[in-house]
């Protein structure tokens, strides 16, 4: 343990629907980062992230687009997965996708140590389902919305040549 760390987080990125372009990109990091632990002999634990749109936890499309990504998840083999399900407690019908998430979090449980990230009002009911715990920031991110997140962090970029680029 080289510099006290206690576990690795691979990055990740926001898949957000069934015909989203993330879901590859974010098999391709997580086949990179296991090739990459691998090469070093690093032998820390790692907490995948899957941060998810709404869409993704609806059976049978979302979770169908999602095997490229679930493959890639196999052979990471993380200690935990941390799942992060945007915008669930939102929309005309949010005990649809209540309901969607309980089922995402039934079918990941059986593989992995689930914990939810950033689901305050809904970790307890996801620890229902099968969840190991979760989490919700420091009292403030009681619910999770992925997309106006990223939104808040974006800059607009100075008009000088070496301005800073938004995330």
């Amino acid at each position: 343990m080289r510099h006290n760390a206690t576990a690795l987080i691979p990055p990740y990125v926001h898949m957000d629907g069934p015909s989203s372009e993330w879901i590859d990109v974010q098999a391709a990091m997580w086949r990179y980062a296991r090739e990459y632990l691998d090469t070093l002999s690093v032998s820390l634990p790692v907490t995948a992230v899957m941060a998810l749109g709404w869409r993704l936890l609806r059976p049978p499309q979302g979770i169908d687009a999602l095997a490229p990504a679930m493959r890639a998840l196999v052979d990471l083999a993380p200690s935990e997965l941390a799942l992060a399900a945007s915008r669930v407690d939102q929309g005309a019908h949010p005990e649809n996708r209540a309901i969607d998430l309980v089922g995402m979090v039934e079918r990941l449980s059986h593989d992995y140590d689930v914990l939810l990230w950033q689901q305050g009002k809904l970790g307890e009911l996801a620890v229902a389902a099968g969840a190991r715990g979760y989490e919700t920031g420091v009292g403030w991110r009681e619910r999770c919305d992925l997309v106006a997140a990223m939104r808040s962090r974006r800059g607009v970029p100075n008009s000088g040549s070496f301005s800073p680029r938004p995330v």
